[in-house]
């Protein structure tokens, strides 16, 4: 449906059958239903109302792949001499893809998309004046949706260079002037940049500004993914892609039309949700997350905090135990990592080779928890190397009288020069994000401020996380309590799993004294602890509201915490 408009626009799509926008195994040929996933995204895409063009960008050797799977549709496609890195954005929104913005340097689903200056170069020559990028994998994005979405863009085209909404990933997109892609491939950011806290220009959010594009609640706050490009969400994709083709059936059994005209967005938008709740109602397969404890040397943390009571109580994990657990998890292609758990594990000796069986494993984020005295010499050359995705450094303090405070000796600038000096190297590498952390409690509340701001402007993340108490096992030294009036289900039951050196699962992390057992990974697999009776009846009774069974979840005041 193309209507006349002021300014050509287009909707921009990379395609690669070898890779998904997030660097997993490319899904754009799968069959969902009866049809492929670029096609069907292609499809939805021909019913946005005003938009004139629909370009499928790809490899040039893949033109004849992608041609085919675009016959039958208003789609150009245009094969791209020059490679398309995935996007650097990926790497800090590993563990917040299912939010349309969460992650490092609070990055966004749109820098997950890219865009070159040999796409700038042909969208130039086509005459294009307003892009729609959007993730082949959208197989479910409403027309509707981004219908209004373009129009409110052109309602305020002379004052905004871009427009968004803050739904869940997949179910919209983002809306450029091609000016404005135009200087972000220039100086190599995304359009995330322009909605991150700087400490020398600090300005309102812009979800505060005309460019956002208000739209219902459930669409915002929805915690799931909408998009087919891991196998995780390909198998809630099938159920949800069968749910819409079957109500537009019925549509046009009552003779309905699909023309979208404003005011009329979200109807497909919304009943993906619906569907994808009754998807999840189902515990998958395998975890999202998985927190590993490799060894309980001691980690140097604020001296309230289990870790140095708990040093030297578990033998390390060994490298097979290791591999086991990885292997479990072959299955999803998105699942994260984090080696740290109640010890150091950068003392451990067979670090590096775990971090590349995780790897060859095809685990899709690893994370590692540190004090950071440890990061320097050899060892940070070869963590530089094995190219992981974070390491958070857990410094808790901006001055070294603060730290000596906290943590009971004095190490504050041995690490920081150890952040600054990796940082400075993994940037010029376009590698490894360091997250230097800070316990938000009365000790360090007048450091706070400067320790947020030093960081985010050298290492370009930081991280304030509340005060735990680990379910009122320790004395609590929170600043207030940050838990909300009514309480829900903990979504980390039904995302992460924390396994201990000796390969004991806990219920989480909150369990250092392994009150409540959930399972082994020596004697059972992954699958079979997370899906175990034993959990599953704890789930369900989050669910129900009942949290007294386990004496930790009673107790807990870090339940809302993702």
């Amino acid at each position: 449906m193309i209507c006349e408009t002021d300014k050509k626009s287009a909707a921009v799509l990379y395609a690669d059958q070898n890779r998904s926008t997030l660097g997993t195994q490319g899904r754009i040929a799968q069959i969902l239903g009866d049809t492929a996933v670029l096609t069907r995204t292609i499809k939805r895409l021909e019913a946005v109302v005003g938009l004139n063009d629909i370009l499928v960008f790809c490899p040039s050797e893949q033109e004849p792949l992608i041609t085919e799977l675009t016959e039958g549709t208003r789609a150009t496609v245009c094969g791209l001499a020059q490679e398309v890195p995935v996007s650097k954005a990926i790497r800090k929104r590993k563990w917040s893809l299912r939010g349309w913005r969460g992650g490092l340097g609070a990055s966004t689903q749109f820098d997950e998309l890219p865009f070159t200056a040999e796409m700038v170069q042909i969208l130039q020559e086509r005459q294009i004046e307003v892009v729609i990028s959007i993730a082949p994998e959208a197989v479910v994005v409403d027309p509707k949706l981004l219908s209004e979405l373009l129009a409110h863009h052109k309602r305020n085209d002379e004052t905004m260079r871009f427009t968004f909404s803050q739904t869940a990933p997949g179910l919209a997109g983002c809306v450029y002037r091609l000016d404005l892609v135009n200087n972000l491939v220039q100086v190599g950011e995304a359009v995330g940049a322009l909605l991150t806290y700087k400490p020398e220009s600090p300005e309102q959010d812009l979800v505060n500004h005309e460019c956002t594009l208000r739209v219902a609640q459930e669409l915002c706050t929805s915690p799931y993914r909408y998009l087919a490009d891991t196998a995780r969400e390909m198998e809630a994709m099938e159920a949800i892609a069968k749910a819409l083709d079957q109500m537009e059936h019925d549509d046009q059994e009552q003779d309905e039309t699909d023309t979208a005209t404003e005011g009329s967005w979200g109807h497909d938008a919304c009943r993906a949700i619906e569907v994808m709740a009754q998807e999840k109602e189902a515990t998958e397969r395998l975890p999202r997350e998985i927190d590993i404890e490799i060894n309980t040397e001691r980690s140097l943390r604020i001296v309230d905090y289990p870790h140095s009571q708990l040093a030297g109580t578990r033998e390390a994990m060994d490298i097979e135990l290791f591999s086991k657990i990885v292997d479990d998890c072959s299955a999803y292609d998105d699942i994260c990592l984090t080696i740290g758990g109640f010890g150091e594990p950068l003392a451990h000796r067979d670090l590096i080779g775990m971090i590349e069986r995780a790897k060859s494993a095809g685990i899709f984020g690893i994370n590692i928890e540190t004090d950071g005295r440890l990061l320097e010499g050899e060892l940070a050359e070869q963590l530089l190397a094995a190219d992981i995705d974070v390491i958070s450094v857990h410094l808790d303090a901006d001055s070294a009288a603060l730290y000596q405070q906290l943590k009971g000796e004095n190490c504050f600038e041995r690490v920081v020069n150890n952040i600054e000096t990796f940082t400075a190297k993994a940037k010029a590498e376009g590698k490894i994000t360091i997250v230097p952390h800070m316990v938000k409690m009365r000790a360090t509340m007048a450091e706070m401020e400067s320790f947020y701001d030093r960081w985010i402007t050298i290492c370009g993340a930081a991280v304030l996380t509340g005060f735990s108490d680990y379910a009122g096992q320790i004395a609590d030294k929170a600043v207030m309590d940050m838990s909300p009036p009514n309480r829900w289900a903990c979504e980390r039951l039904s995302k992460r799993m924390t396994i201990l050196a000796d390969g004991t699962v806990c219920v989480c992390d909150q369990d250092f004294a392994c009150k409540h057992v959930i399972g082994n990974v020596t004697q059972q697999s992954v699958e079979d602890i997370w899906r175990s009776k034993q959990w599953e009846q704890l789930r369900k009774e989050h669910a129900s509201g009942v949290y007294s069974s386990c004496e930790l979840c009673g107790k807990c005041r870090d339940w809302h915490r993702a």
